[in-house]
């Protein structure tokens, strides 16, 4: 072995190395673009008549992708303003202002597996009533059945409530 050769083996590890970041890495990536909602729908089931359900406003959304680009996960974050969520029915609107945040989780199949929100959902109150429907804290279910896998914070539903108000 001459001089020359531990030279050029650091030369050629030095040179190896050097060009490992700048091959392409495989790495988990993101894509985020802002979206607004203006949902509008009707629930039958709340009330003995129809009640608007409405969600309007702004957030961003961020998809994340693992090293082969399967889409694993979702957020959603509030945006610039407020999303805002009506009631009505009968001439009566009730609003309630949001600043949660939402992740969905697929399985490797592409479909989605979970879906957690976690925040302020909403609070409708009543003037003089008190609170109708609250949605607060963290909240995981099953996207496929619905069901409830966790759930903390407070949670309330008193639907007589919000149909008298909104009779």
């Amino acid at each position: 072995m001459n001089r020359r050769t531990p030279l050029l083996l650091v030369a050629a590890f030095a040179f190896a190395f050097l060009l490992a970041p700048a091959t392409p890495a495989l790495a988990n990536s993101t894509e985020g673009s802002w979206q607004y909602d203006d949902f509008h729908s009707v629930f039958r089931h709340w009330c003995d008549f129809p009640v608007k359900f409405t969600a309007v406003g702004a957030f961003k959304r961020t998809d994340f992708y693992d090293d082969a680009g399967t889409l694993y996960k979702t957020t959603l974050r509030p945006g610039h303003g407020l999303y805002v969520y009506g009631l009505s029915a009968n001439g009566t609107t009730l609003q309630a202002t949001s600043g949660y945040s939402a992740i969905l989780t697929y399985n490797s199949d592409g479909q989605i597996a979970t879906y957690t929100e976690t925040g302020q959902v909403f609070t409708f109150t009543v003037p003089g009533g008190g609170v109708v429907l609250l949605r607060a804290g963290r909240l995981v279910l099953d996207w496929d059945t619905g069901d409830v896998l966790s759930q903390t914070g407070p949670h309330a539903e008193d639907y007589t409530k919000l149909c008298a108000a909104l009779a």
